[in-house]
């Protein structure tokens, strides 16, 4: 009989940043980390002869913030996550094994220097076994809160386990599985999933990880609000979180306060080039990943000069997302004649300016067929203040049905009919 172990094996380190912040704003439910392979998955570029013994499992560390069964201590579990290969098979168990989670805080605002680590917890399993039948394991009481700095104290949490594997086995276990490619089959989060504010820092790669939940509840939410964005020229405020938006929008935060003052100002931090209503749908998709709000007119899913407009902000934002979805409605529009009639200079503009081929070309078509109706009117005069449009309007009419004459129509508009 051979015994074989993986010794001290570093797993995974999860960091979640602003520890204190979410104890205080989410009194129940637990943080996902993202998914970690221990044993890892195997480079594309590693031969068989090459490759470790172990099949690549894939894992993930759940974190109760106020305790699950204990409540003045933190609570942490690791559960598998069963990969496709497990999935196909009745009663898969995996090898016994044990484990060790460390926890370190980092004190984050300190008067000068590094910030201050503190080891708090290290704590091991003992010899366990996980199957179909029992998925997780931790402790209720992984560490007592008295542990942590006081709420004032800005504050991450840092958790890293070691998994040390042990299998009894008759001969090596040698299979090389050349061809090995096993895919995480996640659980579906349950209500009670709270916001996984964690910058996980894998030594595997991670292919798929947990959808961010909707925390759109605790939007303007007084008790915890704890920064306030006030609208230029407008008597209305946006109240939200430091602890949300630095993990889900800190292109939105780098922007309106380049000086980073957000992060300790207890004044309202101006925003200017945007409108109300803009700059909260921006915020909602933060919190939420729903866009619009559902507090919104339903006409401002038509409304084609505000999507433009809130694109351009999702863009100064760095809210890439966003703006991708914005781009992909606008395109559907597009293919509306009903909207087209009713938008068809912004949607054109849009198409030119922000270079979306497939919005112009569905807008084109129609612009050609209505070009009577349209010459002389307020969406073309609006057109032609964008430098260089009608003359990219005629080379497409040249290159469209109706060639030479439809050319010519445009250009003797540009001569002499337009307002520039």
């Amino acid at each position: 009989m051979a015994t074989c172990a993986t010794t001290n094996t570093l797993a995974h380190t999860w960091r979640i940043r602003n520890f204190g912040s979410i104890r205080h704003i989410f009194a129940t439910g637990r943080l996902f980390s993202d998914t970690f392979w221990c044993p890892p998955l195997w480079p594309a570029s590693t031969s068989a002869q090459g490759r470790a013994s172990r099949v690549p499992l894939s894992w993930v560390i759940i974190m109760y913030p106020n305790g699950n069964k204990q409540k003045d201590h933190c609570s942490c579990y690791l559960r598998v996550v069963p990969t496709e290969e497990e999935t196909t098979r009745l009663g898969w168990v995996r090898d016994n094994m044990n484990f060790t989670f460390q926890a370190q805080v980092i004190k984050m605002r300190t008067k000068f220097g590094s910030p201050e680590t503190e080891d708090l917890i290290e704590w091991t399993s003992g010899v366990c076994s996980f199957d179909a039948e029992n998925l997780d394991w931790g402790n209720h009481k992984f560490f007592e809160f008295s542990k942590l700095p006081p709420a004032t104290i800005d504050h991450d949490l840092i958790i890293t386990i070691h998994i040390t594997f042990h299998t009894i086995d008759s001969s090596p276990f040698t299979r090389p599985f050349p061809t090995y490619k096993s895919i995480p089959v996640f659980p579906t989060p349950t209500q009670g999933l709270c916001p996984d504010f964690a910058d996980a820092v894998p030594t595997a790669p991670a292919p798929l990880t947990f959808p961010a939940p909707d925390l759109s509840a605790q939007l303007d939410d007084s008790r915890f609000a704890d920064i306030t964005f006030q609208i230029r020229s407008d008597t209305r405020t946006v109240r939200a979180h430091r602890a949300i938006l630095a993990v889900r929008a800190q292109g939105l935060l780098d922007k309106v306060s380049p000086s980073g003052s957000w992060a300790t100002s207890n004044n309202p931090i101006i925003v200017q080039g945007t409108t109300y209503d803009i700059f909260r749908a921006l915020v909602h998709y933060a919190y939420s990943s729903r866009f619009p709000p559902p507090d919104s007119s339903p006409s401002r899913l038509t409304d084609a000069d505000w999507l433009v407009a809130t694109h351009a902000a999702a863009r100064v934002y760095a809210m890439s997302e966003l703006a991708a979805g914005i781009v992909r409605h606008l395109v559907e529009l597009a293919g509306d004649e009903r909207h087209v009639r009713m938008c068809w200079s912004t949607l054109l503009r849009f198409g030119f300016v922000g270079r979306v081929n497939e919005v112009k070309e569905r807008v084109l078509p129609w612009v050609v067929g209505h070009w009577e109706e349209l010459e002389g009117s307020e969406g073309m005069r609006a057109l032609t203040r964008e430098q260089g449009i009608m003359e990219w309007l005629k080379e497409a009419f040249e290159d469209m049905e109706g060639g030479i004459r439809s050319g010519e129509m445009i250009g003797r508009s540009i001569e002499g009919g337009l307002d520039w």
